[in-house]
C-alpha cells in the first residue's frame, strides 16, 4: 500500500475524535473506525452484523482479527486518489499491532495521545515500545489547537513525502 497509515491511539477524554476530524479535514486522510465498523453492520443486520451482537451481547469486544476483513474491502474501495489512512483507536495490544501490520501493511507513524487515568495504557505500552521509533506521545490535556499543532510537522512531511520519512521528537 503506498498511502501511508497512521494508528491513531487514545483512551476517554484523549481528545482522539476531535484530533481525527481535524487530521481528516486539513490533510485528507481517509478516517477507518474499526468500531464504526462494526456498528454498522450490526444496524445493517449482515451476517457479521449478527455474530458482532452477539459477540457485544456476551460483554466482550468484538476481535479486531474479525473486524479487520471489513476494514480491507473499505480500504480496497478507496483506492484511488487516497492521501493515507487513519485508524482510529486501534492496536490496543501487541496481537492487534500485529494484525494490522499483516493485514493492512506496517504503520507509517502512531499517534499516542496521553491523559491521566487511561486505563489502555498498560495494554498498549508493548506497542508504542515496538514502535518506537514512529510514535508520537503527545500530552493530550491541553487544549486540542495545541495537541493538534503538534502533529502539524509530522503530517505535513507526510503530505510532502507520502512515506515514511517523518522525524519524532516530541
Amino acid at each position: 500500500m503506498n498511502a501511508p497509515i497512521v494508528w491513531i491511539m487514545g483512551g476517554a477524554n484523549s481528545g482522539k475524535d476531535v484530533q481525527v476530524q481535524k487530521i481528516v479535514e486539513k490533510y485528507g486522510f481517509t478516517h477507518i473506525d474499526p468500531n464504526a465498523i462494526v456498528d454498522k453492520e450490526i444496524e445493517a443486520k449482515s451476517a457479521d452484523g449478527k455474530k458482532f451482537e452477539a459477540i457485544r451481547k456476551d460483554g466482550k469486544e468484538v476481535p479486531l482479527a474479525d473486524i479487520v476483513p471489513l476494514v480491507e474491502k473499505q480500504i480496497m474501495g478507496q483506492r484511488g486518489g487516497v492521501k493515507g489512512y487513519l485508524i482510529d483507536g486501534y492496536p490496543h495490544n501487541e496481537a492487534e499491532a500485529k494484525i494490522l501490520e499483516e493485514r493492512l501493511g506496517p504503520p507509517t507513524m502512531v499517534i499516542a495521545l496521553d491523559v491521566q487515568g487511561d486505563t489502555n495504557k498498560k495494554d498498549s505500552k508493548a506497542v508504542l515500545q515496538k514502535y518506537a521509533n514512529i510514535t508520537m506521545q503527545i500530552n493530550a490535556e491541553r487544549d486540542a489547537k495545541e495537541v493538534f499543532e503538534d502533529l502539524v510537522p509530522n503530517f505535513e512531511t507526510l503530505a510532502k513525502n507520502r512515506g515514511p520519512q517523518i522525524s519524532i521528537g516530541r
